[in-house]
């Protein structure tokens, strides 16, 4: 049986969404037929920046918002992320890979590739093809590139032209959709409210439940129109049990980390969100407006441009232009719909399965 090893990292819940996502994909079409391991390559294979990076990374995006930016944009180069990926390695990179001997080795993280290939050579196995699985819808970090890397998996058109304008040859660069969990390609469509129905609004903060949601959640209650809202806090147990501690002028549901996003998405009217891969994402995939109220620096910025550019959704930088934004997403709700079929696809994790078994077959 061929083995297969997903890398991941828990900084923000996009990357391991995404492992999960193939994973799931890989066990429906190829039941029996392949080894999937899942493993979180900073907490588990030990890299000397996995000691010090997922723990600091919720607070210096919080905290230390302009200092995270400066670093990202010095990073961003060729030379830059080279030594951010390629840090001297632990010796639980090689016991884990001489221990599970895996056949491909797929990286749904911009710093695990490098290591990953790092790591097959010092065991001298490096016929193991390693295929980064990139997350970003536009705003792609240069970390992303392992020169040695065997193919790159791309969402959008345009992160496939950022990959080949980093030397990489077209050959290599599949462009195969993002890869969401599958249950988003089997989701049905939702009651259509009707005009005496409040509008259901899902508010998200990311897997870390990070950003200026409490502001933006403030200004959400402020709105004319009756709403139910759900507010998903992600691992952020003291963000959950402030906003339960509140009163607000509309229902108001507060939930933590939750398996089942898709289906408070498919009932919902508007997602108001961090300018995330997989929020937006999801949300285009379940043809709802999405209005965007913060982002990492650098990290998510391409992410506000996609909305934009697919005029799927809006972008709001003052709690005071919410109302503004929730009519325009209720004027456009239909027309959101139907531009959302025609830019993403919700079988793409299918799609990427099948070409990562194609490398070992």
């Amino acid at each position: 049986m061929k083995k297969i090893l997903i890398l991941f990292s828990d900084t923000g819940g996009g990357h391991r969404a995404g492992a999960e996502a193939i994973k799931a994909a890989l066990e429906e079409l190829y039941p029996g037929q392949v080894d999937i391991m899942l493993t979180d390559g900073f907490k588990e294979l030990g890299t000397m920046i996995g000691k010090i990076f997922p723990p600091a990374f919720p607070f210096s995006v919080k905290y230390g918002r302009k200092a995270w930016e400066i670093g990202y944009r010095l990073t961003n180069r060729s030379y830059g992320a080279r030594i951010m990926s390629s840090l001297p390695l632990t010796k639980e990179w090689k016991q884990y890979l001489q221990k599970n001997n895996p056949d491909l080795i797929v990286s749904c993280h911009a710093l695990l590739a490098t290591p990953a290939i790092n790591g097959l050579r010092r065991i001298k196995k490096e016929n193991c093809p390693v295929v980064p699985v990139i997350l970003d819808l536009i705003s792609m970090h240069h970390a992303w590139i392992a020169p040695d890397a065997h193919s790159y998996v791309v969402p959008t058109q345009e992160t496939c032209n950022r990959v080949i304008e980093s030397g990489i040859d077209a050959s290599r660069v599949k462009l195969l959709g993002m890869p969401l969990h599958p249950k988003f390609s089997k989701i049905s469509p939702a009651p259509a409210r009707t005009a005496t129905d409040p509008v259901r609004i899902l508010v998200t903060g990311g897997g870390d439940g990070i950003g200026a949601m409490p502001k933006y959640l403030k200004a959400l209650d402020q709105v004319r129109q009756p709403l139910q809202i759900n507010v998903v806090c992600g691992r952020n147990r003291r963000l959950q049990h402030d906003i339960s501690e509140k009163q607000f002028k509309h229902p108001v549901n507060t939930l933590g980390f939750i398996s089942n996003i898709e289906e408070f998405m498919r009932t919902s009217d508007i997602i108001l969100a961090k300018a995330g891969p997989f929020a937006v994402s999801e949300s285009i995939i379940c043809g709802k407006p999405i209005i965007l109220y913060d982002f990492i620096p650098g990290l998510e910025e391409g992410n506000i441009l996609f909305v934009e550019r697919y005029q799927v959704g809006r972008y709001i930088q003052h709690p005071n232009e919410m109302q503004a934004a929730i009519n325009w997403c209720l004027s456009q709700a239909d027309s959101v719909a139907d531009r959302s079929k025609t830019i993403l696809d919700a079988r793409a994790s299918y799609a990427i399965a099948r070409y990562l078994v194609s490398i070992i077959s």
